[in-house]
């Protein structure tokens, strides 16, 4: 009886063929990694080579709690969301040292 042997890349293969992205890692002779690239061409599943599935980006959330959101409302806010988007976009960054809000 033969006994089969699945692919090194199989589960990627399947998740390709299902629509998702794939990316590959090449490495550079010294052994350090590049970055991952998409591929943009039916990739040729070498087993020398790495892929993965391109990672969903991550977004950032709001620092700021509910309490904090619904304060914002009742105090004048009301449905004007784009301001309550904005005080959160502003706390995300006061929080991060992203952007000093106080130099606008």
């Amino acid at each position: 009886m033969t006994t089969l042997i699945k692919h090194k890349h199989h589960d990627l293969i399947v998740a390709w063929a299902r629509g998702a992205q794939i990316q590959v890692g090449a490495q550079y002779k010294d052994g350090t990694k590049s970055v991952w690239q998409d591929i943009q061409i039916t990739p040729m599943w070498n087993k020398n080579t790495e892929y993965r599935i391109k990672p969903e980006r991550e977004y950032p959330k709001s620092g700021l709690s509910d309490l904090e959101l619904k304060n914002l409302y009742c105090a004048g806010y009301g449905y004007d969301l784009r301001r309550i988007a904005d005080a959160a976009i502003k706390q995300y960054l006061i929080d991060t040292e992203c952007y000093d809000v106080r130099k606008t």
